[in-house]
């Protein structure tokens, strides 16, 4: 059987646990906490780069759009003004995407109700002014 020389090892950087394994238990420990520091030291700079790429902007973005959409109030499928917080019943569901979900979505006119300006035909039901609804959007389930 093959036995491998008893070298010290703690001088090499790039030596893994899997090669420490062949040598002496102190050499292994030292490798050991050695790859324990460079991940540890990998998970702060990877956190670091990941939380400080974000902008103080997207919060308030993030907000504008979730109150936009669940606290647009819209007639339920028994003629109750509701928001998207006191829906119980799947015809509320319904009357949400019918009537806040879609329109928002799809606008017939610009800011401040002014008629969009262009050379093509007026196709209803636009997005952004630039997209435009082709078919009745649907939802899948998913098994």
């Amino acid at each position: 059987m093959f036995m491998p020389k008893r070298v010290v090892i703690s001088n090499n950087l790039w030596v893994t646990t899997e090669l420490a394994e062949l040598y002496e238990q102190d050499e292994y420990e030292k490798v050991y906490v050695r790859e324990l520091v460079l991940h540890l030291l990998f998970l702060i700079i990877t956190t670091t780069m990941v939380a400080g790429s974000a902008s103080p902007s997207n919060y308030y973005h993030h907000m504008y759009f979730q109150n936009f959409f669940t606290e647009s109030p819209f007639n339920s499928s028994t003629g109750v003004n509701m928001t998207f917080h006191d829906i119980f019943l799947i015809g509320d569901v319904w009357a949400y995407l019918d009537q806040v979900m879609l329109n928002s979505f799809y606008w017939d006119k610009w800011y401040e109700n002014l008629e969009p300006e262009s050379n093509r035909p007026k196709v209803p039901k636009t997005k952004i002014y630039d997209n435009i609804l082709l078919g009745v959007p649907r939802l899948r389930q998913v098994r």
